[in-house]
Formats: structure tokens, sequence, C-alpha cells
């Protein structure tokens, strides 16, 4: 892992690992997924965001500002932070192929092309959007919660707020 960046809160720690498969970073911290499904992490986490030592057959994370998503080698999704928060409900999740979350919310790719969403109040309409996109083959979200975007099976991107000057003209 090569890191550069701030270190203030030990970020910086993520340039010792090694076998890694993928390095995702929060605001304040960086998950590391190990080839043999295991997690590392390193930074600040105030909501518990790097309690990742007992996961295992992970396959993919998302990391947030507030709280981190993993994905299972049996398609369920564990988070980790503040695990009380409404992002945090996933454990009923099944059949999940792709895991994205943002500040305040997480969503899980079903294998059927839809899409599951967890929130709080302030991102319910992350929610509404989510819920009506279809054909989806991929999940993406803006780590400070701002909004989510996902791809779908023609290749159209399919955003949760209006959007950006920059997006339209894609």
């Amino acid at each position: 892992v090569r890191y550069t960046g701030d270190n203030r809160w030990g970020q910086g720690e993520a340039s010792l690992w090694t076998a890694m498969q993928g390095v995702f970073c929060g605001e304040t911290y960086i998950l590391g997924l190990c080839r043999d499904g295991t997690v590392k992490g390193a930074g600040y986490a105030e909501a518990g965001q790097l309690s990742v030592a007992n996961w295992a057959s992970i396959s993919l994370l998302s990391c947030a500002s507030t709280h981190a998503a993993a994905l299972t080698g049996n398609g369920r999704v564990l988070c980790t932070g503040d695990e009380r928060a409404p992002w945090a409900c996933t454990s009923d999740w099944t059949d999940i192929v792709d895991v994205a979350c943002g500040r305040g919310f997480t969503l899980g790719l079903k294998r059927d092309g839809t899409v599951a969403v967890t929130c709080d109040r302030a991102h319910a309409s992350v929610a509404r959007a989510a819920r009506r996109w279809t054909g989806i083959v991929g999940l993406f979200a803006d780590v400070g919660g701002r909004y989510a975007c996902a791809v779908d099976v023609d290749g159209r991107v399919h955003l949760s707020v209006s959007a950006p000057r920059e997006v339209r003209e894609w």
C-alpha cells in the first residue's frame, strides 16, 4: 500500500500493510481488505469505524465518514461505526452483490438488480431514489453523504439528486 496525504490520525500506518486486495478510504480512516478476506484499519474513527478485527470472508468494503460496510462471501452486509444508527440496519439483507455507503445511508445491490437501502431521516431522498432503480450493476456513494449513484445494465448513470452539470454532460 502506498499512502500520501493527511496523516494527522495515523492513516499512514496503511503503508505498512502487505498482501492487500483493496484499500477503502473514509474521511479520517482507511480500511484494507486483505487477500485472505480479513480487514485492517488505520486512522481515527470516533464512531468505531475501525472495529473490524473479527471480520472474515469479506469480499468488498465501503467507507463513509461515520460508518463502514462490508460485503461477506455469502451475500450478507456487516456495518461498523455507530451500529445503533439507521444506516447500520443491514442484518436482514441477503443475496447482496455490491455495497456502498455515504454519511447517513447504506446501499446494497441485490442479485436481481434492485437496491436495498437503509438511512437516517436526513437522507430519505437517497432512499426514495435508490428504491426506484432497477437493472443496476454497480453502486457508488459520496463519502460525505450528499448523494448516491448507480450504473445500470445499459451503462446509464442514475443519481439520487439532480445531476451536477459535469454529470449531465456524460
